[in-house]
């Protein structure tokens, strides 16, 4: 996994499944722009049913940055084991956490995603 991205849907504006679609249709057509110098595909977590993996390492974040599911907030990019702490939380509405990694914010974002109100 060194050296890929990976990315998390976030399910706080991707809350149905037609704009879950969306966004990966989005990732893969800029992986699609891509395939001539860097062919690659996504690959989903096994734990985790909202993250995917870049599977080329010669993609980084500045060739998807652009994409429109990352400019509408669709997904955000986090490597996998930034994802294991929010999952493995029992967090509930009205606890308090303080998130001592807290930049760019995505372990932050992944608990607000748990237990926002579906």
């Amino acid at each position: 996994l060194k050296g890929r991205i990976s990315f998390d849907i976030n399910k706080l504006k991707a809350s149905s499944p037609v704009l879950v679609a969306e966004a990966l249709e989005g990732v893969n057509l800029e992986l699609q722009r891509l395939r001539k110098r860097h062919p690659a595909k996504l690959v989903r977590c096994p734990w985790n049913p909202d993250a995917y993996l870049v599977d080329n390492s010669s993609i980084d974040v500045s060739h998807l940055i652009d994409s429109q599911p990352h400019q509408d907030g669709l997904i955000h990019f986090q490597s996998w084991t930034s994802m294991i702490p929010p999952l493995c939380m029992d967090i509930k509405p009205g606890d308090r956490v303080l998130d001592m990694c807290a930049a760019p914010g995505g372990k932050t974002a992944m608990l607000a995603e748990r237990i926002s109100p579906a």
